[in-house]
């Protein structure tokens, strides 16, 4: 089974700190943790520990990563899910292992992803990810500048 702890040092190297970008649809971020998302947080004064006490009760138990063999394929999703939401993230993992993308990752879901095999499941992700940030630049060019930093973590390869 994967842990949470072996997971999130991957999500804070990701997220980094404050930023506050008008561009970016996140708007107002710290630890990758939005005022979009938690509207009645102080997120300029969040602490480390909070985001990564937000991140285990509203991502990682929320959803069930733990549930996930490979650390990898956990890590992945979690920090797919961080960065694009969970129903986004969720689909893209089934894609990568064949299953209906409802975005519900569900026991037929969960058993797939544990039958597959790791590093080819988080590559598979990882080009599947860098799709949806192409598209997404595709549909709206503000969001380009934004690309090469979304195509780097895509193509992170977490271990």
């Amino acid at each position: 089974m994967s842990t949470f702890e072996l997971a999130i040092p991957t999500i804070m190297r990701h997220e980094g700190g404050y930023t506050w970008d008008q561009n970016d649809p996140g708007g107002e971020t710290n630890f990758g943790i939005s005022r979009k998302s938690y509207p009645d947080l102080d997120i300029k004064n969040l602490t480390a520990e909070d985001a990564v006490a937000i991140y285990q009760r509203d991502w990682w138990d929320r959803y069930g990563y733990g549930r996930i063999d490979a650390q990898c394929v956990a890590t992945k999703i979690l920090d797919m899910a961080v960065d694009m939401g969970a129903s986004r993230a969720h689909k893209i993992a089934q894609e990568a292992v064949s299953c209906t993308p409802d975005g519900i990752l569900g026991p037929q879901t969960i058993q797939a992803l544990n039958f597959a095999v790791a590093v080819d499941c988080v590559a598979r992700m990882g080009i599947l990810q860098a799709n949806h940030y192409r598209e997404l630049v595709v549909n709206n060019p503000a969001l380009g500048k934004f690309l090469k930093g979304w195509l780097a973590r895509a193509s992170d390869s977490i271990t």
